[in-house]
């Protein structure tokens, strides 16, 4: 049996397997293309080769694909170089527009580029530098700290801050300080198509060389009012005239012209002079007199000029008060106020008051006191105000009662207080008292007047309480035995 071919599924299948074969290949080629010139000049030299042997329209294609390849991969080949020979190959082809076109564009990628006269000819040459004079750029330069004459490839272009189009291309340039203390910078710079090359030149002063030492350690230190450092200090400074300065809080400042040279050491040693340190010293009351480290100085209120870094005693002294004492060390041009309040030695004063029993007397006292504070030699020679106080005092209480069989009793007493506050000489104090006293007394029994004992003796009656001290008002409550009896105790009076 015969089998019949049917020619329908080629005539219907076939144009798609002739696409898809020829499109196959297409890409194959392109591949094959891209792994033929994988490497970084592949391009580059496929194109020269082709430039050589005369087939330009070859080169043009090798270099446009190399050209696209090299932005769709974005590698770092000579897309410069691939204008450079386009451009050649666009001459061997006639086409002079199209070549100044490449030639322009290898120039923006490279404006360095330059043509070898030895391996092409003139008219290329020529061609490639007439389109590298129209084709500019801007250069912007400034120096710092002193501005320059600019030079550029040997000629004198003008003086900073310095700005205009040139050529592009590397230019050779020379900077000359106006102020011949900085030395001068040459260098080159690459000025591109269209866009603006800045560059800031510091530059290196010519110097010589500086030593300071000296005191205070740690002394500020300026060259032409600019901090460089401070003591001690060592390094180079511009050459010329300068002025130097030294100064510190508290001291007067040194200052120094000097003209050094290039590569001149000059050196100095210097010791600030202490700002004055003074001490403004007031009382109340004044024309107190005013000793400094034994010797007197004047009387309150007075201004004293010392010496810093030293340690003085300081007493402030008057008749019928206590003396006041203070140390006092100085730091340089600094002002110091002492203000004290002087406290007298001895207080006047007039207290009253009751003296209340808690035993099985009966007693109606009535007091009256003459207060004497005297402060004692201690107190006055070391300071004014000391946490404990010892005060004396003088008092007469005159007390009468009844009570175990007595129909009245009187007794006289005389005391000498002797007490110690804490703290001393406040609005409100806690006192203990140790009160020696003479006292005598008498009593009547059964409505007759008798001695009922004769009394003549001196003793220590002790007390605690509180006092209140309010200006000129006296007040105090405390606890006293007399007699071994105790009782409230309880005064007011004044200070005269």
């Amino acid at each position: 049996m015969n089998k019949k071919y049917s020619c329908v599924p080629f005539i219907k299948w076939g144009p798609v397997c002739v696409f898809v074969l020829v499109t196959a290949v297409i890409g194959l080629s392109v591949l094959l293309t891209r792994f033929a010139y994988a490497d970084e000049d592949s391009y580059l030299k496929e194109a020269q080769r082709f430039y050589r042997n005369g087939d330009y329209q070859q080169a043009v294609e090798i270099c446009k694909h190399g050209i696209n390849e090299i932005n769709e991969f974005k590698a770092y080949y000579s897309i410069s170089d691939l204008y450079f020979w386009m451009g050649a190959s666009y001459i061997g082809l006639g086409d002079e527009e199209s070549a100044k076109d490449a030639f322009k564009k290898a120039l923006e990628y490279n404006p360095t580029f330059s043509v070898d006269p030895n391996q092409f000819p003139p008219n290329i040459v020529a061609e490639v530098n007439e389109i590298r004079a129209e084709m500019k750029g801007k250069l912007t330069i400034q120096c710092k700290p002193v501005n320059c004459n600019v030079i550029i490839d040997g000629i004198n272009s003008g003086t900073t801050p310095f700005s205009k189009d040139f050529p592009i291309g590397e230019r050779s340039i020379t900077l000359i300080p106006v102020d011949n203390k900085y030395h001068s910078w040459s260098g080159n710079k690459t000025i591109w198509y269209k866009k603006e090359t800045v560059f800031i030149q510091s530059l290196n002063p010519i110097t010589g060389h500086i030593k300071l030492d000296g005191s205070p350690k740690g002394a500020n230190v300026y060259v032409n009012g600019n901090e460089i450092g401070s003591l001690p200090y060592e390094g180079d400074i511009i050459i010329g005239y300068n002025e130097i300065r030294i100064s510190k809080d508290g001291y007067e400042p040194w200052k120094k012209n000097v003209v050094i040279n290039q590569g001149e050491h000059i050196s100095f040693n210097v010791s600030l002079t202490p700002k004055p340190t003074l001490v403004n010293i007031n009382t109340n009351p004044n024309k107190a007199d005013v000793y400094i480290n034994g010797s007197k100085s004047g009387m309150t209120p007075i201004t004293l000029q010392i010496s810093s870094g030293v340690e003085y005693n300081i007493k402030l002294s008057k008749s019928g008060y206590l003396s006041i004492y203070k140390k006092l060390r100085g730091e340089p041009g600094e002002n110091y106020n002492i203000s004290e309040e002087l406290s007298r030695i001895y207080n006047m004063g007039i207290e009253a008051g009751l003296w209340v029993p808690t035993g099985s007397i009966t007693i109606f006292p009535i007091g009256y006191g003459l207060e004497f504070e005297a402060k004692p030699w201690a107190e006055s020679r070391f300071q004014s105000n000391p946490i404990i106080g010892l005060h004396v005092g003088l008092g007469f209480w005159y007390t009468k009662g009844s009570g175990n069989g007595i129909n009245s009793a009187s007794l006289y007493l005389i005391y000498v207080p002797l007490e110690l506050r804490i703290p001393n000489d406040t609005v409100l104090c806690v006192y203990a008292a140790g009160e020696p006293y003479y006292y005598s007394g008498s009593a009547s029994m059964n409505g007759l007047t008798s001695i009922r004992k004769s009394i003549n003796n001196i003793n220590i009656m002790p007390e605690v309480g509180v006092r209140l001290n309010a200006g000129s008002f006296i007040a105090k409550l405390g606890y006293s035995i007399q007699q071994d009896i105790g009782g409230i105790i309880f005064t007011i009076g004044g200070r005269l």
